[in-house]
């Protein structure tokens, strides 16, 4: 879990609210599972429904992305298309000597 949050520590009270959260909203299901080691373990699936909303969620990640990548990179080539602002003006100015 650390991996997907970036975080060392995962909160796993609000990780199962969550669960529970999209559980109660027909997004995963879930079930007890004593097949793996250790205690018996609750394992959550995405419902049909669920894997409707992860790839609405993906594509609009996706777009963002996209935009954000088209901003940039007019962003660094400059031209007309990128406006100078009075702050932007007074900070280039004080870089030169």
């Amino acid at each position: 879990m650390p991996e997907l949050s970036g975080e060392d520590r995962v909160d796993v009270g609000n990780l199962y609210r969550a669960l529970r959260s999209l559980e109660d909203e027909g997004l995963v299901t879930s079930e007890w599972s004593a097949d793996l080691p250790g205690p018996t373990k609750r394992t959550y699936t995405l419902t049909d429904q669920g894997h409707e909303l992860l790839g609405a969620w993906l594509r609009a990640l996706e777009q963002l992305r996209d935009s954000l990548t088209t901003f940039l990179d007019r962003a660094e080539k400059g031209g007309d298309h990128v406006r100078t602002t009075k702050h932007t003006q007074d900070a280039t100015a004080g870089s030169q000597p």
